[in-house]
């Protein structure tokens, strides 16, 4: 019963790792840039170029937002993970006693 327990621990320390790697490595993706409008002398284009811009800079901004979402979400389950494996270790081991005494009197 004992290993599995420090079989867990271990388990769950790795995947937490694994979610903290993921979390950094979401930042390294390129997620594009920001498209520029331009003006082609009054007609038809230069409106269907300024829309198809200001979509692809909609997009990219959605795109941000939703890398940093997953990002926190990672980190978020990687701390818990951790919290979850460090446990068992911190607790207090058969036969140890507390510090705190059970028939402590205050006078005052």
């Amino acid at each position: 019963m004992k290993h599995l327990k420090i079989v867990r621990s271990i388990a769950f320390i790795i995947i937490a790792i694994v979610a903290f790697i993921f979390s950094s490595k979401i930042d390294d993706m390129n997620d594009g840039g920001y498209v520029s409008s331009s003006v082609y002398g009054g007609d038809a284009y230069t409106g269907i170029q300024n829309a198809s811009a200001e979509t692809g800079c909609n997009v990219y901004k959605g795109n941000q937002i939703i890398q940093k979402g997953f990002k926190y979400t990672f980190i978020l389950i990687g701390l818990g993970f951790l919290v979850v494996g460090l446990t068992p270790t911190l607790q207090p081991k058969n036969g140890e006693e507390n510090n705190i005494k059970e028939n402590t009197t205050i006078e005052a």
